[in-house]
């Protein structure tokens, strides 16, 4: 079972300027980009670097790693083995959901602003 793994350094940079401006933790926000790639219908894309930021497997998914595991596999229509999950589409989904989780806040301004776009929406992304 692998337990660390290392974004991309495109990835990286996303994640600092969405803490920096917003005074959320890294994992925080990783798990804010898993959810907005698992709604999106577009592709992954495994071919990422491995330079960027290093995350522990308990700091990204915690006591919810099952959960995560399970609607990956679930999104992904697929079985999926453990560390094919962790290394591999855990990562796709977070670097993507990074990327639509940049162009949503550039969209209404602020954190804050699409967080209560998502609120006023009923939950939804």
């Amino acid at each position: 079972m692998k337990y660390k793994m290392n974004l991309s350094k495109d990835a990286e940079v996303l994640l600092r300027g969405i803490s920096n401006n917003f005074g959320l933790t890294p994992n925080i926000i990783c798990r804010y980009a898993l959810i907005f790639s698992l709604k999106d219908d577009g592709p992954l894309d495994f071919e990422m670097d491995n330079k960027g930021i290093e995350f522990q497997r308990y700091t990204l998914t915690g006591e919810y790693d099952v959960l995560f595991r399970e609607l990956i596999k679930s999104r992904e229509n697929r079985q999926i083995n453990d560390d094919d999950y962790f290394s591999l589409y855990l990562k796709a989904h977070i670097e993507k959901g990074l990327r639509i989780l940049e162009n949503e806040i550039k969209l209404v301004g602020s954190f804050d602003k699409l967080l209560y776009e998502m609120v006023a929406r009923g939950g939804t992304i």
